[in-house]
């Protein structure tokens, strides 16, 4: 346990502040818990756990923002509740081999998306609002199964599908990921091997982090929320060549 301590609080502090920002930390925590020697499963439940602090701490901060659109924080809900029930429910099915796979190919694609960043559609066409709908409750669904980069992929089809700026984004994503958030990391952590001590101490860390994160944003506005997004990318692509790649060989 103390092996496991000395690595999970540094990394639970940094991933709790990195994805409080912009989303993202979940692809670090991830994929160096597993590195560390930790299960998949039992990874990606304390990331869920990361995730609630993450919550616990940004939410007295980013509740200071003003004309927070609470009409669609309503309407997102059900649909990322629904995304991550499924994706929660499907993955603890899957073997470590192929929980594995899936995690390498997904912070592959979270890196090409967060890097791409898209430029939001100036149409507000019924066309273009149902699929961004359709890809928020797939934003659920990808919390649900995997947990890395959903804050940010979720900040950027608000950014791209509803016209809405960053930090606006940012604090719809937090409201609307309360519900998922508590239920996925149920479901994870129930099939999971992982104590309470571990999990108090992984909650503790990122709420921490996430506190002085938001902090940070809210004070110097959504450009913070770009650049975090655009730091993300390039962190993400650096360990996985660096670290994740490089021991492969």
């Amino acid at each position: 346990m103390l092996d496991v301590i000395y690595w999970i609080i540094p990394l639970s502090i940094l991933a709790g502040f990195i994805t409080s920002v912009a989303g993202g930390g979940g692809i670090l925590f991830v994929t160096t818990a597993t590195a560390f020697g930790l299960d998949p499963l039992n990874a990606m439940a304390l990331n869920r756990i990361t995730d609630i602090g993450v919550i616990c701490g940004s939410l007295g901060n980013y509740r200071r923002v003003p004309e927070v659109p609470l009409k669609e924080i309503v309407r997102f809900i059900p649909l990322t509740l629904f995304g991550a029930v499924i994706g929660a429910n499907f993955v603890v099915e899957l073997s470590d081999t192929y929980l594995q796979a899936l995690i390498v190919g997904a912070a592959i694609f979270a890196i090409i998306i967060t890097a791409v960043q898209p430029k939001p559609i100036q149409s507000s066409s019924n066309n273009v609002i149902f699929i961004g709908y359709v890809i928020i409750a797939c934003v659920g669904l990808w919390e649900g199964m995997i947990a890395m980069a959903g804050a940010t992929l979720f900040i950027l089809a608000v950014h791209y599908f509803f016209n809405l700026d960053y930090l606006k984004a940012r604090v719809v994503q937090m409201y609307t990921a309360i519900p998922e958030t508590l239920i996925s990391a149920g479901i994870l952590t129930m099939h999971s091997t992982v104590n309470l001590k571990l999990g108090l101490i992984a909650y503790f860390s990122a709420t921490i982090g996430a506190f002085l994160g938001s902090k940070m944003v809210v004070a110097g506005g959504q450009s913070y929320i770009r650049v975090g997004v655009m730091g993300v990318s390039l962190l993400m692509v650096t360990k996985l060549i660096l670290i994740d790649w490089l021991h492969l060989f």
